[in-house]
Formats: structure tokens, C-alpha cells, sequence
């Protein structure tokens, strides 16, 4: 009889440390796999962010439509903040959910300054394979913007680190994960008259 009694001491020992481990497990996996459900979202809403700015870029390649004398350093400011206001809507009756904070890319708690922005924001315009007959003629397309514009494509590339929820992922050499998105589209001018 107190052999029995043993028995079932140590078995019930057993159970809670397999309970133990088994929940400690799952734990990290469910953490593991919400972290991987954030990130997701945080690729959709970089993604966006990129297509705004490339939409932007591709109608209004000279810069402002109401100063025609706007450069292009003026261009690449105005497509950069279309990038980190994308998913701000102001409106009183609307609320904002935002998962991914554009005014904070290199993810340190603190809004970037010019050159971060400058590091996580890359714009570039290519010739698209259109331009190839001029460029086999000697022709430079997409070096000035007012020439040859459609024969151009814009590429907006769009970098953020993204932090984990998780709170022991920093332990486990996780500190940011980097999510990097680039869309592009052919440039149509729609601001000239």
C-alpha cells in the first residue's frame, strides 16, 4: 500500500514538470508565431507606404504641379513624406490603427532626422525597357526629368526595423528585424499642360 501511494506522488511529480516544460513551449511558439503575424502586417503597411510614394512620384515627376520651378531634391522631400504620412487620415470620426510608425524607421523610440530618412527611403528613376532604342542611339533618358519621361520608371524602396513584441527576442540576437519593400511604376507625366 505506501508503495503505491509512492507511485502516485511521482507521477503526479511527473505531470507537473512535463506541464511545465510543455507550457513553457508553447508559450514561445505562440509569442513566436504573434511576432510573425506582426511582421506580416508590418510588410503590408511599409508596402503601402512605398506605393504611395511611387503613385506620387510616377504623376507628378517635376515636383510640385503648381511650381513649375520646384527641383528635384524638392521632388524626393515631397514623395519621402507622402511615404511617412500614407496610413495618417485626419478625421474626427475615424480611428487610426497604425502598426508601423513611418515617422520612426531605425525603430529607436525617437522620430527620424533628415538623414535616416535619407537611409530608409531610396528613389531612384531607370529607364524601363522602352528606352532601349534611344539608349542603343546614344540617348541618356530619365537623366532630366523634362525629357523623356516615359520612357522612365520610379522605384521607391522603403526600409524599417521592425521590433518584436516578444520580450526575450533581444536575448535570443533578435533586436530588429529588417523589412525592406520597393515598388515601382512607369513614370506618366500628368503635370505638364
Amino acid at each position: 500500500m505506501i508503495r503505491n501511494r509512492n507511485v502516485r506522488f511521482k507521477r503526479r511529480g511527473q505531470a507537473l514538470v512535463e506541464m511545465a516544460l510543455l507550457v513553457t513551449l508553447l508559450f514561445f511558439l505562440i509569442s513566436a508565431a504573434f511576432d510573425l503575424g506582426m511582421i506580416f502586417f508590418a510588410y503590408q503597411g511599409i508596402a503601402n507606404a512605398a506605393l504611395e510614394g511611387v503613385s506620387y512620384g510616377s504623376m507628378f515627376p517635376r515636383g510640385d504641379p503648381n511650381n513649375p520651378s520646384s527641383t528635384i531634391s524638392e521632388w524626393d522631400d515631397e514623395i519621402q513624406l507622402r511615404v511617412r504620412n500614407e496610413p495618417f487620415i485626419p478625421s474626427s470620426t475615424t480611428s487610426q490603427v497604425r502598426l508601423v510608425n513611418l515617422q520612426d524607421l531605425d525603430a529607436n523610440g525617437t522620430a527620424d532626422s533628415e538623414a535616416v530618412v535619407d537611409t530608409y527611403i531610396d528613389i531612384e528613376i531607370k529607364p524601363n525597357d522602352h528606352a532601349q532604342p534611344f539608349i542603343d542611339e546614344g540617348l541618356t533618358p530619365c537623366s532630366d526629368t523634362n525629357r523623356t519621361i516615359e520612357l522612365c520608371d520610379i522605384y521607391v524602396t522603403v526600409r524599417y526595423d521592425y521590433k518584436p513584441f516578444f520580450f526575450l527576442a533581444p536575448f535570443m540576437g533578435a533586436g530588429t528585424f529588417p523589412i525592406e519593400v520597393t515598388r515601382s511604376m512607369t513614370i506618366r507625366d500628368v503635370s505638364s499642360p
